[in-house]
């Protein structure tokens, strides 16, 4: 779906059929696509909100949500001279209006994507319902099913993860305050940390190489083998959060260490997240030795 909305014809379409006054909206769209704003934040920017420092780009925009004003961006060239194009247009409707060039003072005040409703100065934005409604009928006349504008913000994050970003970079370009939100992202990532715990499994108490990490990724199923050993199959995958990771320990009865079965089926945000709940499980163990009586055996190893 992502990939539709942001197709040439497709893009032509919003902008030649649902925008005959050429209010901005395909504007507005790439803007939020490429920078993962709020909707409210690009329908609201200021005609001088685009610049160039040092041969860059940036943007320049209020984060009212959490409290930023004046914040600034990096953006691609292409949606700069996006922009720079709307912005003459915005200039054109006002020197139609009022037979003169805005001034100084007045050009800090414009709406990029004026509102065409009660606005003489040309101040007042554009509001989200008037784009929204426009998008929606796009997405209709498109016959992709619903989507909302600020999918596009998750969509942007998600593929910053997965092309190596950092959660503390994502919150930091997204204007986020919560950390939490940007775990949210990494849950349904297809990140670096998915493909190591997709191809590692972490052997619990009982197994043959008791506490060692066995690639498994690419290593064929022995149908005639019981699976216990480190043979099973790859953990599922779910559209809506991470992989689950599950932890292949044969566990003989009265011999179920403590946290094994709160970290049989979890899904790991970061590989932070994975050693944390193991530190935490072995400490519980380290203290109740008799829980895994006879199932270091194999190991050699012993509690001190």
């Amino acid at each position: 779906m992502a990939r539709a909305l942001a197709d040439e014809p497709n893009l032509q379409l919003l902008e030649e059929r649902f925008d005959p006054n050429d209010m901005g909206y395909r504007d507005i769209w790439e803007a939020l696509v490429f920078t993962g704003r709020r909707a409210s934040e690009v329908t609201e920017l200021r005609l001088e909100c685009a610049s160039i420092q040092r041969k860059v780009p940036f943007l320049w925009h209020d984060q009212t949500k959490v409290g930023n004003l004046d914040e600034a961006i990096r953006i691609p060239q292409r949606l700069f001279e996006r922009l720079e194009l709307r912005k003459q247009r915005t200039v054109e409707r006002f020197e139609d209006l009022y037979g003169r060039s805005p001034g100084p003072k007045e050009r800090k005040l414009l709406a990029l994507f004026p509102s065409p409703h009660e606005n003489p100065d040309g101040t007042v934005a554009i509001t989200y319902s008037i784009f929204g409604d426009a998008f929606r009928d796009w997405l209709e006349a498109l016959d992709i099913g619903a989507w909302v504008p600020h999918q596009a913000r998750h969509t942007l994050a998600t593929n910053l993860l997965k092309n190596g970003a950092g959660l503390h970079h994502i919150k930091q370009y997204l204007g986020q305050i919560s950390i939490r939100m940007a775990e949210h992202y990494a849950k349904v990532a297809s990140s670096e940390v998915d493909d190591a715990l997709e191809r590692v499994w972490v052997s619990g108490p009982g197994v043959g190489r008791a506490g060692f990490a066995a690639r498994l990724a690419h290593r064929a199923h022995d149908p005639g083998r019981s699976p216990g050993h480190g043979d099973r199959p790859r953990a599922p995958q779910h559209p809506d959060r991470g992989r689950i990771l599950h932890l292949p320990a044969r566990r003989a009865r009265g011999r179920l260490p403590v946290g094994s079965t709160a970290t049989a089926n979890v899904a790991f945000t970061d590989v932070d997240h994975l050693i944390q709940t193991v530190r935490s499980g072995l400490r519980k163990i380290q203290y109740r030795p008799h829980l895994i009586a006879g199932c270091l055996t194999e190991t050699g190893l012993t509690i001190r």
